[in-house]
């Protein structure tokens, strides 16, 4: 019998038993994932004297979408980073690997988003 060109070919759970995948987490791996990330955020993003931290400290986020002027998707971006909390609660929601690496990721766009418009309103040298 020959293999079918339109359907894809089967591989065994045994061979994809060491590759990173959210189903294959143990207990407490996710987590401790979520924690991660969260602290490589907070050190490269929001360490002293940075662009993030005086976002945060001045409160330019908050401000940014009190003006009421942005983007709906820009307005949504922003808020994952409205406060230290906000971020975290946004990646402690991480339903697994991909999602909390995902997440990451808005929240570095995010950072740099805010700092993009801080900085064209005269907010951030």
């Amino acid at each position: 019998m020959e293999h079918a060109p339109d359907r894809p070919a089967v591989i065994p759970a045994g061979r994809a038993e060491g590759l990173p995948n959210s189903r294959r987490l143990r207990p407490g791996q996710l987590d401790a994932l979520k924690q991660q990330l969260l602290e490589v955020l907070r050190q490269e993003l929001f360490a002293p004297g940075s662009t993030g931290e005086q976002l945060w400290d001045l409160g330019l986020v908050s401000r940014l979408l009190a003006a009421g002027s942005l983007a709906a998707r820009t307005a949504g971006l922003l808020a994952v980073i409205e406060t230290p909390e906000a971020m975290e609660a946004y990646v402690l929601r991480a339903q697994g690997q991909d999602d909390a690496k995902r997440r990451a990721h808005r929240c570095i766009e995010a950072v740099q988003e805010g700092s993009r418009l801080a900085t064209a309103r005269g907010w951030l040298s």
